[in-house]
Formats: structure tokens, C-alpha cells, sequence
């Protein structure tokens, strides 16, 4: 045990400073997001009782809106530099989730959560294009790695906490959520450097979306991940539509395991799937993770019992882990230095897309079909993305090449 854990965490002593401080803020960040945001739907559905197809509309409009903030704020770190657009989003973040904790009709709700996509969604390239700014490509699979780590820590945490404060009420989770973002900013502000490109080397403004949009290697990733992330988000965000949908009782606390479970084992098998997959081709290693996630979604549609649907977690968080410890480095190991937060935010385009549509998706469809069907369905479009990863991949031209090397 003791040389295992040499193995897994002693490398991470290694990594530079502000990497470090950027993984604390992703468990911090994490945390908050995982006690509010999720129980948004229950609390819609068991207090307000909005009918499914309304809440699948209400949660897509974060990611939807995160599609324009993401888009735009890559471009804007490129420029600005990444501390003023860090501190900016966490703090307009912080207003909204407040603001929630105020409101109780369902316009209020869609507006606020609306805004929180779209002042709030340059914060995830914005500390991915830190990273790549702050590493040598041979850290960034553990960088990354060690992102992903902490960032499940508070989603472990977070939806335990939420659930113990939604008894109250919703008001106090999410004003809780909002003075933990608020905090953090104040952190970021007194303690992180700018890693930016200087002013001499930056590029005129959108110009990186140019030469993105030629990079054939990027589109590729961007569509695959789009398919694989979908399929993630039906048993991430989606989840609880299905529980209401299929009847299970205690949806509420069947939503609150599987989440804090997944973030269990990630933390206890992250750092040691990176370590395996630190020199594996990434798109065989992609391949793999959206393969697991056509069986989860297909493990769904047949799960009988309380067990069964907690039994998916395996399938399910293996899948999650192969795709998140080498998606982050292979995609820095694309992104030209100057265009680093375009790259990053162009590939997070596939998952704000997929974040958006998936509740919209499963929250129409759970109206007019069954939940098997619906799930038999979906599951076409990880396998799809097994595919494109398989057949086309995203490699440079060195096929089998090394994302760690």
C-alpha cells in the first residue's frame, strides 16, 4: 500500500506551484456546483412540479448558454490574460447562484440559470489553458489527472452536503454555493500570477478560431467527444429525470449515491488510470471510455432494483476516467502557445453542446416514450464516438505517438 501510494501521489509533488492552486480551485469550484445544481431538477420536479419536458428545457439552458461563453471566452483569455477572466467568471458565477436562492418561480429560475452558462463558462478553459501554460508536456497527463482528482473530491463532497441542506430549503444550498465561489475568487485574485502569453506574443482578437477551425485534428476530437460526452451527460445530469421517469423511490437519495460513489472511485483510481494510460495511443484509450458508456446507458434501460442502478457506477465511472486523464494533454499538445484558450474553448464546445442538449433530449423524449426505449437509443451515440476514435483517431502523424512524451 505504502509503495502504491509512493507511486500515485509522489509525482504530484513534482508539479509546478499554480498547478497545484488550480487543482484546490477545481475542488472548491466542484463542490459548490455538485451541492446546488443537481438537486435543481428534483427541487423543480418535487416542490415546483414542473413536468419533465420544462426542467429537461431549465437545465439545458446553463450548457446552452455555456456554448456562446466558452466560444468567447477562450478568444478573451488569449487576449486579456488568465487571471482577470478567472476571477471575473467565478464572481459573476457567485451572483447567480446567489440570486437563486431568492427566487421560486420557474421564468426566474431559467433566466438566472441562463446567465450562469454564459458569464460563468470561461472558467473551465480558462484553467485548462493555465495548465497548459504552467507545464512540460511529459507533467500534463498527471497535471490534468490531478485536476480531474481534486475536481471529483468536491463532486464526493459537494452532493452529500446538498442533499443534508435541501431539507431546509433551497435557499440556504445555494446561498452556501454562492459564498464558497465568491471566496475562491478572492483567493484567485490574491494568489495567482497571470500565465499569459505576453503582450508582444499575443495574436488580434478571434484570430485563433482561423487557424482552429483548419486543424482537422481538433474537429475530429471535437465531434467525438461531442457523442461521448452526450451519452455522460445522460447519466450525469439526465439521471434524475429517468429515476422520476421509472419510479424509483428515493430518487432523490439513489441520485445522491451514484453521484457521490463516481466521485469515490475516481478519487481512489484516478491517479493510478493515469499512470496506465500516460503512454497508451489517447484514442484507443477514448475509444475504450465511450465503449463503457454504451454499456451503462444499456445497463439502464435494463436495471431492476436499487442495486442494479448503483451497480453502473463501474461501468460508468471507468469510462469517465479513461476519457478525462488523457482528453486535457493531448488537446495541449494541439493548441499553438498563443492559442491556447481558443483550443480550449473550442474543444469544450463539445461539451457544452452536449450538456445543453442531453437534458433537452431525454426530458422531451421520457415524455412521449418509455425509458428504455429512450436509453437503447442513445446508446447509438457512444458507440459512434468509439468509432471515430477508432477509426480516424486524433493523432498527429506519428500514429501511436504518446501524449506523455
Amino acid at each position: 500500500m505504502r509503495a502504491f501510494a509512493r507511486s500515485a501521489f509522489g509525482p504530484l509533488f513534482d508539479l509546478p506551484p499554480i498547478v497545484r492552486l488550480m487543482a484546490v480551485g477545481r475542488l472548491v469550484n466542484s463542490g459548490a456546483r455538485r451541492m446546488a445544481m443537481p438537486f435543481l431538477a428534483l427541487y423543480l420536479a418535487e416542490v415546483l412540479r414542473v413536468p419533465t419536458g420544462q426542467i429537461g428545457v431549465i437545465l439545458a439552458l446553463s450548457p446552452l448558454f455555456g456554448v456562446i461563453g466558452q466560444s468567447f471566452g477562450g478568444a478573451i483569455t488569449d487576449r486579456l490574460g488568465r487571471r482577470p477572466v478567472l476571477i471575473a467568471s467565478l464572481a459573476f458565477e457567485a451572483l447567480m447562484l446567489l440570486l437563486m436562492a431568492f427566487v421560486n418561480s420557474l421564468a426566474a429560475f431559467a433566466v438566472l440559470n441562463a446567465l450562469l452558462g454564459l458569464l460563468g463558462a470561461a472558467y473551465w478553459p480558462t484553467s485548462q489553458a493555465v495548465v497548459a501554460d504552467a507545464t512540460k508536456p511529459n507533467e500534463r497527463v498527471r497535471s490534468y489527472a490531478f485536476l480531474y482528482f481534486t475536481n471529483n473530491i468536491g463532486s464526493a463532497i459537494g452532493p452529500a452536503v446538498g442533499a443534508g441542506l435541501a431539507i431546509t430549503g433551497h435557499s440556504l444550498v445555494f446561498s452556501l454555493a454562492a459564498a464558497i465561489v465568491f471566496s475562491w475568487a478572492v483567493v484567485l485574485f490574491l494568489r495567482l500570477p497571470d500565465t499569459a502569453p505576453s503582450a508582444a506574443e499575443r495574436q488580434p482578437f478571434g484570430s485563433g478560431y482561423l487557424r482552429a477551425l483548419r486543424d482537422r485534428r481538433l474537429l475530429l476530437y471535437v465531434l467525438a467527444a461531442f457523442l461521448a460526452n452526450f451519452a455522460y451527460n445522460q447519466m450525469d445530469i439526465s439521471l434524475p429525470l429517468f429515476l422520476v421517469r421509472m419510479h424509483v423511490q428515493g430518487a432523490s437519495a439513489v441520485y445522491g449515491v451514484f453521484m457521490s460513489l463516481n466521485a469515490v472511485m475516481v478519487v481512489l483510481f484516478s491517479l493510478f488510470v493515469a499512470r496506465l494510460t500516460e503512454r497508451r495511443s489517447p484514442t484507443r484509450v477514448l475509444a475504450a471510455g465511450a465503449s463503457l458508456y454504451v454499456l451503462s446507458l444499456l445497463g439502464l434501460a435494463i436495471a431492476r432494483g436499487t442495486l442494479a442502478l448503483i451497480a453502473l457506477d463501474v461501468p460508468f465511472t471507468v469510462g469517465e476516467m479513461l476519457g478525462a486523464t488523457v482528453s486535457g494533454a493531448y488537446l495541449a499538445s494541439l493548441a499553438p502557445v498563443a492559442d491556447r484558450g481558443v483550443y480550449m474553448g473550442v474543444s469544450s464546445l463539445s461539451w457544452a453542446l452536449s450538456s445543453a442538449l442531453a437534458p433537452l433530449t431525454s426530458g422531451f423524449l421520457l415524455g412521449v416514450l418509455a425509458p428504455s426505449t429512450v436509453l437503447f437509443t442513445l446508446a447509438l451515440l457512444p458507440a459512434g464516438a468509439a468509432f471515430l476514435y477508432a477509426r480516424f483517431g486524433t493523432l498527429p502523424a506519428a500514429a501511436g505517438a504518446s501524449v506523455g512524451a
